[in-house]
Order: structure tokens, then sequence, then C-alpha cells
């Protein structure tokens, strides 16, 4: 892949992640709102938090990969949703640590995992059908 490709692709996927983090985000605000669940706020400003540096340390792993070495992407998919998946679990561990109080852990973990999913199925779709072009111009 030339540089230009990997650039606008990069830039195509920050965008998305951007706009997927911003409505997945407004959406709990307005079921918190709704609700009246003020308690959820904390577990949502941490879980976009750690969305956006997430998905922007995967975005630029994936552009240098694919700069570098593009047979390796499969490899890069393993290991970077790996460390993303430890890093949640590390996240969550200091959370419930720091918090001793179960029912803000109950609550921490659900917005969490529901951010993380949430990001997950976007990885994997976005990906999946990147791959899938590039492989089809080829």
């Amino acid at each position: 892949m030339d540089r230009k490709l990997i650039e606008q692709i990069g830039r195509k996927y920050n965008k998305f992640c951007l706009w997927v983090i911003a409505g997945a985000t407004l959406i709990a605000l307005l079921a918190i709102n709704i609700c009246n669940a003020n308690q959820f706020v904390t577990p949502l400003a941490i879980s976009v938090l750690y969305a956006l540096a997430s998905s922007i340390a995967y975005g630029f792993g994936w552009r240098s990969v694919a700069g570098t070495s593009p047979a390796t992407l499969s490899k890069f998919y393993l290991v970077a949703s790996a460390l993303r998946m430890l890093l949640a679990l590390m996240v969550a561990v200091v959370f419930c640590v720091v918090s001793r109080d179960r029912e803000s852990i109950i609550n921490f973990i659900i917005v969490f995992a529901a951010f993380y999913v949430v990001m997950l199925i976007f990885d994997g779709v976005f990906f999946a059908r990147l791959e899938r072009k590039l492989n089809q111009k080829i």
C-alpha cells in the first residue's frame, strides 16, 4: 500500500471512531438523563476516555504496521486486540480496587463493557470491510 492510501484510511478510521464514541456517549447521556441515574456519569467518562485513547493508539499502530510491513497486519490485529483487552482488564481492576462500593463497581463494569463491545464490533467491521476491499483490488 502506498503512504497516501494508508494516511487516508487512518484519517477515515479516526473520524469513524470519533463518531461511534460520540454517538454511544450521547445515547448513554440521554439514558442517564431520562432515568435520572447520575451514578453512571463517572463510569461513562472513564469509558469514553479509555475508548478514545485505545482507538487513537490502535489507529497509529495500524498506520505504522501497514506502512512498514503490510504482510503482518493479521498478526497486528491479533496482538493489538489482545493488548486492548488486557488494558481494559487492568482499567477495570484498578477501578474495582479504588472504588470499594459494590454498586459503583457494577455500574462501572456495565458501562465499560458496553463501550468495549461497541468499539470491538466497530473495529472488527471496519477492518474486515477494509481488508475485503483491499483484497478485491489486488
